[in-house]
């Protein structure tokens, strides 16, 4: 949802300043978001049980690159394609 969308849809008249708060916890959550997917090596071993070294490193890939487009939605490029 963007500010524009959460003013019209709630009501709120936007003042000054409000976007900028609106900005800041927008890239807080983002940011939050994509730390959780930096997973240490034995992490990722936990949770998903044994698996070798490729796979390991298709995994770590996979989420570096989600991670990449939590903070940079405009990098999507799979829900660009569609």
């Amino acid at each position: 949802m963007t500010f524009d969308e959460f003013c019209n849809q709630s009501g709120h008249y936007a003042e000054n300043g409000d976007r900028a708060m609106w900005d800041a916890a927008v890239l807080s959550t983002r940011e939050a978001a994509a730390k959780a997917l930096e997973l240490t090596d034995s992490e990722i071993r936990l949770m998903a049980g044994e698996m070798t070294g490729q796979e390991l490193r298709t995994v770590q890939a996979v989420l570096k690159a989600r991670a990449t487009v939590i903070r940079n939605p405009e990098l999507d490029l799979i829900r660009r394609a569609k």
